[in-house]
């Protein structure tokens, strides 16, 4: 099985990707790693929000997590150049997507076993 830190990277370039494919360039990212969980954040400053694409994301990552297909879903990721978002919500336990003040903010938390 991969290691956390490299699922962990996964997550938070699939967030980046996200970000991308909005057209916002400038993410800051905050990863904060205890012994029960990681918790990554990415937020950036986003004028003209296209609430589609924010809710359908959404939809795609708050699906359950299923532990005992990690290692399956890792390896259908790869490193493919298109990001697989529907894949997320297997590899994270929680998701809140929120856009206060023109930013928007991700966070997602990763419990460790």
């Amino acid at each position: 099985m991969k290691g956390e830190r490299d699922k962990i990277l996964k997550i938070m370039n699939e967030l980046v990707c996200f970000f991308f494919t909005l057209g916002i360039s400038d993410p800051h990212i905050d990863i904060k790693k205890t012994d029960s969980s990681t918790v990554i954040v990415v937020e950036a400053n986003y004028n003209d929000p296209d609430y589609k694409k924010i809710d359908r994301f959404q939809e795609l990552i708050h699906g359950a997590r299923q532990e005992d297909l990690d290692e399956y879903y890792w390896n259908l990721a790869g490193n493919s150049q298109y990001p697989e978002f529907i894949l997320l919500g297997t590899l994270i336990d929680s998701a809140n997507i929120t856009y206060t003040n023109q930013i928007l903010r991700i966070e997602v938390t990763r419990k460790h076993n």
